[in-house]
């Protein structure tokens, strides 16, 4: 079962990319009237982002460096979450912005789906755990 949720939390990761990359410069003038953050800062940051879902993703989809891989992703979903929380809790905005704006989920589903997902990784991270433990 842990491994099902692995393989559903890297396609989760890669879609969500894939999807902010193929409507790039409609999310980033999305972020920015959200943030009023620079065009330029977004876009790296944007892309970087994905590049860094992708791989994770990836990580997760071909079982390779799984604890680093579930401790940065936590590390990055919390992170992710206070953002989100912040933003969407003093604005009323009607997306987060998670799979770019092509699908629109309203920010409060949204701290619903970070909240299981951190959930699932925590589990597949208390699992990797223990099956360290019985190899050694």
């Amino acid at each position: 079962m842990t491994r099902f949720i692995e393989i559903l939390l890297g396609f989760v990761f890669v879609i969500s990319a894939f999807m902010k990359l193929y409507d790039f410069e409609s999310t980033v003038q999305f972020i920015n009237s959200i943030t009023g953050l620079s065009i330029w800062v977004i876009k790296v940051g944007l892309f970087s982002l994905s590049f860094f879902e992708i791989i994770i993703g990836i990580c997760f989809v071909s079982n390779r460096w799984r604890q680093q891989i579930i401790f940065y992703s936590i590390l990055c979903l919390l992170c992710f979450f206070i953002l989100i929380s912040s933003y969407f809790l003093q604005q009323s905005y009607s997306n987060c912005g998670c799979f770019g704006t092509i699908i629109r989920i309203d920010p409060v589903i949204t701290l619903f789906k970070n909240i299981l997902i951190l959930t699932f990784m925590l589990w597949a991270k208390r699992s990797s755990n223990k099956t360290e433990l019985i190899m050694r």
